[in-house]
Order: structure tokens, then sequence, then C-alpha cells
């Protein structure tokens, strides 16, 4: 966990609350757009790769770099999904009639995505 991101959520997860309130997002991708936009403001949201080696289900890994010219570093959040509302999280909140559990179902996931945010290879941060 990297204590500049979970900062950042404590300040910030307000403004994703009142974004998901009004509009609920389609898919675990534009939850770690969000977390990405919202909270690692350092990190660039329009590069990030996504590695998704299942069919129907599986787990998704999404590498972003940082926000320069010539990254050097890279960060990557690990998402294991399933396929169907019994085993994915995302679905069975899609499948909820209340809302309350809906919204705060997607602020866990997305703070679980913060939470889970690592530095990829053995590179030291200052």
């Amino acid at each position: 966990m990297i204590r500049e991101f979970v900062d950042m959520w404590e300040a910030r997860k307000n403004k994703l609350k009142l974004k998901y309130y009004h509009n609920y997002p389609a898919s675990y991708d534009e939850i770690v757009q969000d977390v990405i936009e919202l909270f690692c403001v350092n990190l660039d949201q329009s590069k990030i790769h996504i590695i998704d080696d299942g069919d129907f289900q599986g787990t998704r890994l999404y590498i972003i770099p940082e926000k320069c010219y010539q990254p050097s570093h890279y960060y990557s959040i690990f998402v294991d999904y399933g396929s169907c509302s019994g085993c994915d999280t995302f679905e069975k909140l899609m499948e909820e009639n209340d809302e309350k559990i809906i919204l705060d179902g997607l602020m866990s996931l997305a703070l679980h995505m913060v939470q889970d945010l690592k530095l990829v290879g053995n590179h030291n941060i200052d």
C-alpha cells in the first residue's frame, strides 16, 4: 500500500462517491480510471495498459505509468473477477436493488484498488 495514494483517498473520496451517486461505473476498467484520476494524480490515466488473459472469468492486470514524458516508474492494480454474480463482486453489486448497497460496494472496490496499487519492479522512490 502506498501511503500517498491512501492519503489522497481520504481527501477526495467524497468526489468519487458523488460521481457514483449520479452515474454508476460500467466496469472494473472505469473504476480503475476513476481511481487513477482522483487519487493518483501523478499517474497517467490516459495510458493504462490492461492485461486480461481470461475469457469470461479470471484476472485483469492494470499497468499504469507515471505522468511524464518518458516514464521510468510503473504501477499495477490486480483485479480478480468471476463469471457470474455469484462470484464476481462488480456483477453482484449491479444486480442489487438497494442504492446504498451499490454505492457502498463501489466505494469499497475503489478503495481496495487504491490499497492494491503497487510499484512494479525494484525501484526506490524518494
